[in-house]
This record gives structure tokens, sequence and C-alpha cells, in this order.
């Protein structure tokens, strides 16, 4: 959904160009066919001295047409620069569809007659481009120069008047590419059913991004920020509703409405930080325009009030925690796994040093879980990877639902995964195990194709203290293999010897 056009001096100079062509091509049209045609439409009548009589006498009113009218074109160009190149396209059908009755009756009247209906058209041609130009601007739009985001004629998008303050307060929160939470996937999915809405986002405004920080419905992570709508949200305290955005100027030729995910309604609640700095949105999308009644709306925005308290409780949490003095932005973005949004192998060879000291401070044992989803290559083979892909996605969500708020879920590659957990014992790691089996295997997941049943298989053990990484997960991988030629959908444990 890449806009692949230029800047704002390219869109004028392609409005001029259109604007020209089209111009150029109805007048000349216009006044050749209904003049010179009719006039040599008779000369042919008679003899070839008449014929060449006719064409000297229209080349030199012909040859500098063009020059003639061009001043006109560029105006109109101006103008057209801030419409849509269809209304420029209607602007000359009309004016052709009422100039063209009239022109064949001055024909008649010879060369004067000829000029006259060319005024006419001229003229008609004006005032239809004046009648947008001041439509555009009872709706407040530029006339003349074309204000556009990468995705169109649209307006460009505004930017805070405090911005440098509004990022170094998201910033601040360490919030962005982090893995996704259940608490705030549960919050994104109870606001879109109790909406119906098709997606609902979680949306964070970097720099030159908006970042999704939970998202049901939507299958990207991200988009530029110059083309969002919650760039627009978080410029008000207020709630942002569009009812229809092929309706609203600001997003007309917006390229997520000309394309997927096709958005018509929109509405975004602006999420703030404690000091008052907007950094994002709880917003809903829909490919049909609609409206939200008084109730939907509140409870719309008592929904985006949990979401704002959260992120707040969250940041202070995570004030002082270590993972944030040892890892930065940076490096947490490369730690992600892009599609599931969890912690990647690489991201768990760096944490897991963190969480033995942590068990080993408090008293605990660290638990090393190993799971694999059964069966996953036949669902990539008979769905296909998009299917295979959402599976994926819905699994994290799920064991994240089945963990507690402090347990690591990694992504170990392919439809593999890993958790480190702080445990008393290795009977209270086989429930949460079990727990994790359950979560998968427990209901179908909803496809678009329909229900499918999916399990795991998991196996799991007890690290050593002063363990290294790879010797517990060959143990809990051990478990795992039994557990797959167990039959399945089942959870193994293996002691420490």
């Amino acid at each position: 959904m890449q806009w692949m056009g230029g800047g704002p001096r390219q869109s004028l100079r392609r409005s001029l160009i259109v604007a020209c062509g089209w111009s150029l091509l109805a007048s000349l049209g216009f006044v050749a066919f209904f003049g010179a045609a009719g006039h040599l439409f008779i000369a042919l009548q008679s003899d070839i001295a008449e014929v060449r009589a006719v064409a000297d006498q229209y080349l030199p009113y012909l040859a500098v047409l063009p020059l003639i009218g061009m001043w006109s074109y560029l105006l109109d160009g101006l103008f057209i620069g801030a419409t849509r190149a269809r209304e420029m396209r209607n602007a000359m059908l009309l004016a052709c569809v009422v100039s063209l009755p009239l022109g064949w009756l001055l024909q008649g009247l010879g060369n004067h007659g000829l000029w006259l209906a060319f005024l006419c058209f001229m003229l008609l041609r004006g005032l239809i481009l004046a009648g947008y130009a001041w439509r555009l601007t009872r709706r407040d739009a530029w006339i003349g120069l074309p204000s556009t985001c990468p995705g169109g004629t649209m307006l460009a998008c505004p930017m805070p008047a405090d911005e440098s303050c509004r990022l170094q307060a998201l910033e601040e929160m360490a919030v962005l590419d982090t893995p996704a939470e259940h608490y705030l996937d549960t919050l994104v999915q109870l606001t879109q059913d109790l909406s119906r809405v098709q997606t609902v986002l979680i949306s964070l405004i970097d720099q030159d991004r908006q970042w999704f920080k939970a998202r049901v419905g939507l299958d990207a992570s991200e988009t530029r920020r110059d083309i969002s709508f919650c760039g627009h949200a978080i410029l008000s305290t207020d709630p942002l509703v569009v009812p229809d955005a092929r309706q609203d100027e600001r997003f007309a030729d917006n390229p997520l409405v000309l394309g997927p995910p096709f958005i018509r309604f929109y509405a975004g609640q602006p999420l703030h930080a404690a000091n008052g700095q907007p950094i994002g949105t709880l917003c809903m999308l829909d490919p049909q325009p609609r409206t939200l009644r008084e109730s939907e709306m509140a409870h719309f925005q008592q929904l985006a009030t949990l979401a704002e308290g959260y992120l707040q409780l969250r940041a202070l949490l995570q004030r002082n925690q270590a993972l944030r003095q040892a890892v930065d932005r940076e490096q947490r973005r490369a730690l992600l796994d892009s599609l599931t949004q969890l912690w990647n192998r690489s991201a768990l060879a760096l944490l897991h040093p963190r969480e033995s000291a942590m068990a080993q401070e408090r008293q605990q044992q660290l638990g090393v879980i190993y799971a694999d989803l059964d069966h996953f290559k036949s669902i990539n083979d008979r769905f296909g990877h998009d299917t295979g892909d959402a599976v994926l996605c819905e699994s994290a969500r799920r064991l994240r639902a089945a963990l507690r708020p402090d347990d690591l879920l990694v992504r170990q590659g392919g439809e593999e995964f890993v958790a480190l957990l702080r445990v008393q014992d290795a009977a209270e790691l086989q429930r949460i195990a079990e727990r994790m089996r359950v979560a998968i295997g427990g209901k179908p997941f909803a496809l678009d194709s329909g229900p499918l049943p999916v399990t795991l298989s998991l196996g799991c053990t007890l690290a050593r203290p002063q363990e290294t990484l790879d010797a517990g997960l060959k143990r809990a991988d051990g478990a795992l293999y039994r557990a797959k030629h167990g039959g399945r959908d089942r959870v193994e444990f293996t002691a420490i010897d």
C-alpha cells in the first residue's frame, strides 16, 4: 500500500499536465470537429480547389489555438491541483455536453460562429471549475497548493505543536516494540465484540509510524504515520469519529481507504501518558460506513480509559526494571518476532541469565517448557501459509493468556514455543504446562475458512542452578519428543538426574 508518487511539487506537476491534456484535447476536438469537419464535408461535394481553400483557411486557427488557450489551461491546472482527477474529468465532460449542441447551432455562422462556440466552451469550463473550487473552499480545503500525504491528494497529516515533548513521553514509557500483552489483547477483543467492527487496535504514534501494541482483525504490526487516521485523532482530547472516510476530504484518497483494509468507518479515542501527552489511541475500523450510538460511544471511551490506565501503570512498574536498563529500544526491536510479537530466540538467550538469577534470589526454581503445535505442516499444506500465520498468532495469544505476567514466552522458531517461568516445584510447572495445552486444544480456532481444531504437545523440566540454557532446553526437548511419540496433545516431564 505504498504511494508511488513524489512530493507536492511532483503532485502539482502531474495535476498541471493532466489538466492541460484534458483541456487541450477537449478544446481541439470541439473546434476541429464542429468547425473544420463540417466545412470539409461540404467542400468534398465540390472540387479539390475548395478543399484546399478550406484547409488553408482553418490550419492557422488550429495551429494557434493551443497557444491562445494555454494561459487558461494553466489557471485551471492550479484549481485542479487541489481537486481530484475525476473532478477535472467531470468538469471537461460537463462543459462538452453543454457546449456541443451550442457549437452545432453556431457553426453555420462561419468563422465567427466557430470562435463564439469556442469562447462559450471556455467560459462554461471556467464556471464549472469555479464551482468545484467553491465547494472545496466550503470544506476548508486548500485551493491552488496541493497539500498531500504520500497517499493521494488528501490533506497533510498535521503535527502536534509540542511534538518533541510528546515523543519524549512515549519513549519514557518504554512500550514501543515490546511483546504483546494478554490484558491489552483481551481489551481489544472485548471492544470488537461489543462494537461489532472488523478491527480494533491500540495504536502508538511514533515519529514516523504508528505501531500496534494490541490488535485484532488486522495482520500488520505497523503502518506509516503520514497515512494514519490516529495521527489526526491525537490532536484532540475528544474522540475522532469518521462515519464514512470516502466522504471525508482528509481521508478520501488515503491508501488505507482505497486499498486494504478499505477503511470506511473509523473511531479513535486518544490515550495519554501520565503527564497528559497523547501517545496513541484505542481505535476501531470497519469497511462499512456507520455511526455510533450514544451508549456505544460511552462504552468505547470507558474501554479507552482502561487501556490508558493500564499503559500508565505498566510504565510506572517498568521504570526501574533491569530489562529496560539492559536492553534499549533498538535492541528490543531486533529481539521481537515480527509475526506473533513474542520474544524471539535471540531474546531467550539474552534474558535467560536474568530469569535464572531472579529465581535464585527468590529461592525458586526455573522451569523450562518446550511446546510444539501438532500437525502444523498439514495446516500449512491444506489451508496455505496465511492460515498458518493466523494459527501461530492465535496460538501466541492463547499461550500468553495461560501464562502469568512475569513468565517469559518465546517463539523458538516455526511452530515451536519456549516458556521460562519461576516455580516452587515440578508440580506447579506441570500444572502451568497443562493449562497451556488446554488453552490451545480446548476450543477450535475461529478462522475465515471455519473452525479448526489445533492441539499442542509439551515437554517440561526444571533447570539446575547455574545450568546453561542449552542443557535445560535439551532436557525439555527430550520430554517433548516423548509427548509427540506418546500420542500428541499431552504434557511430559523430565526430572533432574
